[in-house]
């Protein structure tokens, strides 16, 4: 939210886009910093003495899912954040915590929150002045814990047969249609 704030305060409707892409590599860079520091050829650790770990709904992972999300779809490359969100899953189930609909969702909502960052001039400085007034981030993130997840490939395969199923689906609208009810994305002009 300060990000956004300051990014509001200094970008123009011609430098807003540049801005928000800027905000959400800074914060995606801070939230997941183990995963891709071996990426970097200097130390992409803050400078700071302490360092916190971001959450969404006190989860950690879904922190990282969202972020990630959001720059790949910010930086379009809105199939490839859809594709690896998606493979992610399939991979923990077979060998890992579990199919987890929460870490899509995770990566669902921060694709549109993504998009939305980078949608036009102006709807990007539209959308700085809505995040830096959010008071949590339920405003963009929406109620998940209810959704299935720690599923093992059996347990998926017996469940929802495949990511093609009609279940499965009917699944992803579920989410999609959270995040589509959620205020910020509802409010006019953006």
């Amino acid at each position: 939210q300060p990000l956004f704030k300051l990014a509001y305060q200094r970008s123009t409707e011609k430098t807003a886009i540049a801005e928000n892409r800027i905000v959400l590599i800074a914060i995606s860079t801070y939230v997941n910093k183990n995963e891709i520091q071996p990426y970097f050829p200097f130390d992409i650790s803050p400078r700071t003495l302490k360092q916190y770990p971001a959450s969404l709904y006190r989860r950690t992972d879904m922190a990282k899912h969202f972020m990630a999300s959001a720059v790949l779809a910010a930086n379009g490359a809105e199939s490839l954040a859809n594709i690896l969100g998606q493979e992610k899953e399939l991979s923990d189930a077979k060998q890992g915590s579990g199919f987890s609909f929460i870490d899509l969702a995770g990566d669902k909502a921060g694709l549109r929150f993504g998009k939305e960052a980078v949608a036009s001039s102006s709807k990007a400085k539209i959308f700085q002045k809505r995040i830096a007034n959010i008071n949590d981030y339920k405003a963009f993130m929406p109620e998940v814990r209810d959704l299935p997840e720690n599923m093992s490939n059996k347990v998926f395969k017996q469940q929802y047969d495949s990511v093609y199923s009609t279940k499965y689906q009917t699944m992803i609208k579920k989410i999609d249609q959270r995040i589509a009810n959620l205020e910020i994305y509802k409010q006019p002009s953006l």
